[in-house]
């Protein structure tokens, strides 16, 4: 909707009289384009940033990650992106396999909604080492939640020679820098957790890309809540290993 505008000042003692007609701007929903990335784009980086470009810098933000693994494992992230400028900048985890993300920029007038899809792709060939914890519960066990560490070494539960749930996510912040410094090969990740988001897979997964030149590595499975019976799978290159009930 336009809106007409017609401003009048006084002349004075002669009774001059001064009017000025204009069209006043449409208000609107914000208009935000997405930079990067492309729609459907196939990567292999467990995170990229996300670059957006918005009219309205005072627009509230909300950014949802939505995956759904080949495994089937449905979860998903959520943040508030904050405008620098014109511009939001959001690094943004993905799940392996599918991801639909989704932008919503919000003002007094509306909202604007903006869904796409990015792909990660990872070659079970790529993990040297992969550790996968699964669970069933036991009588009087309901909701049983088990957590799965890695330790880097003789490393200490809480660490950060300690992989697990809280540290160990390919999310900002909750990364660890194994072996080289700054090189994600050597550092482990933890890509399936029963807590993360929706669904409930009875499971956890912790894998290497690249182990260290020298190093030792120790599983252990803590409880969280609940009681139930676990199974731990190991896989390396040389072969598959279970241990468990």
């Amino acid at each position: 909707m336009l809106l007409l505008l017609m401003i009048s000042f006084g002349g004075g003692c002669r009774g001059e009289r001064t009017t000025f007609v204009g069209l006043a701007k449409e208000a609107h929903p914000p208009m935000v384009a997405v930079v990067s990335p492309s729609p459907g784009a196939v990567v292999r980086s467990p995170s990229l940033p996300l670059i957006a470009s918005i009219d309205d810098p005072g627009a509230t933000l909300h950014l949802r990650v939505q995956g759904k693994d080949p495994e089937g494992d449905g979860r998903f992230w959520t943040f508030e992106p904050r405008v620098a400028g014109r511009t939001i900048i959001q690094r943004i985890p993905l799940f392996r396999g599918g991801n639909e993300i989704e932008l919503v920029a919000e003002n007094e007038v509306g909202e604007r909604r903006i869904t796409f899809e990015v792909e990660r792709i990872e070659a079970r060939s790529e993990r040297v080492l992969t550790v996968e914890l699964a669970w069933e519960e036991e009588e009087g066990g309901r909701d049983a939640d088990l957590d799965l560490h890695l330790l880097r070494g003789d490393g200490p539960l809480g660490s950060a020679e300690d992989c697990h749930y809280a540290n160990c996510l390919a999310q900002p912040g909750m990364t660890l820098d194994w072996g080289v410094p700054a090189d994600q090969a050597d550092d482990p990740r933890l890509d399936r957790d029963a807590s993360v988001g929706t669904g409930d897979p009875r499971g956890e997964t912790i894998f290497l890309s690249r182990l260290e030149a020298v190093g030792r590595y120790t599983v252990v499975v803590t409880p969280f809540h609940g009681r139930a019976s676990a199974t731990v799978t190991i896989t390396t290159p040389y072969g598959r290993e279970r241990f468990g009930p």
